[in-house]
């Protein structure tokens, strides 16, 4: 999961810099910045975006990345699902603010890693 993005592109996209951390999942991906804030979190899950949009609640919003059907929202941190046939690409802002700057980062590294999956 982490050959999708790298740590100079999060740095970039986040303006802090981030590394890749020990991989503890191959499914999974975890970038942290020096103090662990922010940290995102990479990863796939099976099914449709049905649940993530129950889970969100009002924070939910529809929206397009990479071409594909997402819905990106808060819950504990910012998370963008993107769909991919049965199952979604998962990008989390772990324990970040609710705020514009942060959704759009967010789906920017969606943006940036989602055509990279293998």
């Amino acid at each position: 999961m982490c050959a999708v993005i790298s740590g100079a592109e999060m740095s970039e996209i986040f303006g802090v810099p981030m590394t890749q951390q020990p991989i503890e999942d191959e499914g999974t991906c975890t970038y942290a910045a020096g103090m662990g804030i922010p940290s995102v979190v990479l990863r796939m899950e099976s099914g449709d975006l049905s649940v993530p949009r129950m889970l969100f609640g009002e924070s939910g919003r529809d929206a397009t990345v990479a071409g594909q059907p997402a819905v990106v929202g808060n819950l504990f941190g910012i998370i963008a699902y993107v769909q991919r046939g049965g199952e979604m690409f998962v990008v989390q802002s772990v324990l970040t603010d609710d705020t514009e700057e942060v959704r759009q980062q967010v789906i920017r590294v969606a943006e940036t890693a989602y055509p990279r999956l293998p």
